[in-house]
């Protein structure tokens, strides 16, 4: 008994016995060498003690059910240690019957696996990434393609490959030598990877070469963001050994599923989409898919134009009247962006907004927007007193936490007063998820500037978030409007969305009224006010000046 007392004691294995309910009953040294408990510490206690949170329960659940029913588990745990650091065990776990041949006790012999387990990752993740970046690399990239196309299958989801070749790597090895060149590499991979979400995968195929799998998407055109982006990152230079260094890129696009679902023939398509990108020049980029491609390259040509659109007066703004409902008296208008191209002729809102905001243009215009508006309103506001001012915001411009002081600012400049300026946003932006959006909001509405929700009920969560925001007006959208006047159940829906806002204290602005049947019913269901043809389609400021008798 002295022997293996001694034995055990001595044993350069970890060995914990505890009883049937699962108390520590006796460590050995190597136990407290490992965990750092010492025996003291560790009788009475239950091995979870050591739990990490790293281990699934379903282990845990397999452990207990093997060993109550008189069976041995083995296994890797990954435990903490009383100074808090993780480390992994091999276990065997048995029980330990008395002479009637029921469970006593239960015995752990376990062996600290931590080195051999971080070598096995090293392993796999020198097998799995680029050595010179730390991207994932080509098997990897195979990989999380396949997991991308799956996922995109089940949820009917589009999945976007883009190949993106790094010209110029050649000429910085010439140059500067190949540690010039690999730190060029390094830098260009690490401007990449701040581009992406987190849900995408960035990975170096080869020695210029990158693959960059955006998935989660419902159009291809979604993925045109990054692809500007990367070619913006080209723009500004590598510091490399104190010289700055310009680099360009060429990019092919291939979408799951229109233009293949197998990994291997998307990545070859977006490998030719590349040589057609070649055509047009460096730092640009192609669809493989020439239709695609077409209206890519003619969304590229809009945001071409549109950042110049403002020092070319091409953009302007037109004026909807907002009127009371029955009087028809003029008590506001809405501030309308319009853009007349010299070639393109008049671009729709709808074509050339998207756009805007997808490339951050809409930063700059949206301050030109609500400064021109403020300037012309003022003129209007002097001569009919009270007279509200509803300027469209996008949810891109909710993300800077200096959005209230920017529109405070233009106020003041343009002597517009903060209480006849109306907010507008759409229910998008609500559901955006922005932390910020519900701050920025209450701050507004605490230097009584008013809050307008457009275009509501096309938004599939409107009623909850309503009851968190304190907007003043609530915009009808036009798709409800048109059918008031036809079925029963249309004019029902927007009796209910009337109501609702009288209950929530919101005055209700009617968009998209046409017609004097409209006009009718929206104000016996008990619209405050109405906008639309029937009272007066967008015009220019000097053609609202005429409306007000200016």
């Amino acid at each position: 008994m002295r022997l293996l007392s001694a034995a055990v004691e001595q044993a350069p294995v970890t060995v914990l016995v505890t009883d049937k309910a699962g108390r520590i009953e006796y460590v050995n040294q190597a136990f407290s060498q490992v965990t750092g408990y010492s025996m003291d510490e560790a009788i009475g206690q239950n091995p979870r003690m050591l739990s990490s949170g790293e281990v699934s329960r379903e282990v845990f659940h397999d452990l207990w059910k093997a060993i109550s029913s008189g069976n041995t588990w083995q296994g890797e745990l990954c435990n903490r240690k009383k100074d808090g650091s993780l480390f992994w065990e091999h276990a065997t776990v048995s029980p330990v019957k008395d002479e009637g041949g029921a469970i006593a006790h239960y015995l752990a012999v376990k062996e600290d696996i931590t080195l051999r387990k971080e070598y096995e990752d090293r392993l796999e993740h020198q097998a799995n990434h680029d050595q010179l970046t730390g991207l994932p690399n080509r098997v990897l990239a195979m990989d999380r393609l396949g997991q991308a196309l799956a996922l995109a299958g089940r949820g009917g989801k589009v999945v976007v490959v883009m190949v993106v070749i790094l010209d110029d790597i050649g000429k910085v090895n010439d140059t500067l030598g190949f540690k010039a060149g690999d730190a060029a590499v390094i830098a260009f991979s690490q401007r990449l990877s701040r581009t992406m979400r987190q849900c995408d995968t960035l990975a170096r195929l080869s020695g210029n070469e990158f693959l960059v799998i955006i998935g989660d998407i419902d159009t291809p055109a979604m993925a045109e963001v990054s692809a500007h982006r990367i070619l913006e990152d080209c723009h500004q230079s590598l510091k490399i050994e104190g010289r700055d260094i310009f680099l360009t890129a060429r990019i092919g696009m291939t979408a799951y599923p229109t233009d293949g679902r197998d990994p291997l023939v998307l990545i070859r398509n977006a490998h030719a989409a590349t040589v057609r990108s070649e055509e047009r020049g460096r730092n640009s980029f192609r669809f493989f898919t020439p239709k695609m491609d077409e209206e890519a390259q003619a969304r590229l040509k809009i945001e071409g134009s549109l950042r110049n659109a403002i020092e070319r007066n091409e953009l302007s703004v037109f004026y909807q009247p907002i009127v009371a409902a029955g009087s028809r008296r003029l008590i506001g208008t809405e501030a309308l962006l319009r853009w007349s191209h010299p070639e393109l002729g008049s671009v729709s809102p709808d074509r050339f907004i998207p756009i805007a905001e997808a490339s951050d243009l809409i930063l700059p215009i949206s301050d030109w927007v609500l400064r021109q508006a403020c300037r012309d309103a003022s003129r209007w506001q002097a001569k009919m007193g009270i007279f509200k001012l509803a300027v469209n915001f996008s949810p891109r411009q909710f993300r800077s936490l200096d959005l209230v002081e920017k529109i405070l600012d233009i106020l003041e400049e343009e002597g517009f007063p903060k209480e006849c300026l109306e907010v507008e946003v759409t229910e998008r932006l609500l559901m955006s998820g922005m932390n910020n959006a519900k701050i920025i909001l209450d701050t507004i509405k605490s230097f009584d500037i008013s809050l307008s929700i457009d275009d509501f009920g096309t938004g599939y969560s409107s009623l909850g978030y309503l009851q968190n925001f304190q907007f003043d007006t609530l915009k009808i959208d036009r798709s409800f409007v048109k059918e008031v006047d036809g079925a029963e159940a249309s004019r029902s829906l927007a009796s209910a969305i009337i109501e609702m806002a009288r209950a929530l204290h919101m005055e209700v602005v009617a968009e998209g009224v046409e017609t004097v049947e409209q006009e009718r019913i929206l104000g016996e269901l008990g619209c405050q006010a109405m906008q639309g043809y029937l009272f007066g389609r967008p015009m220019p400021a000097n053609e609202f000046d005429v409306l007000i008798g200016l």
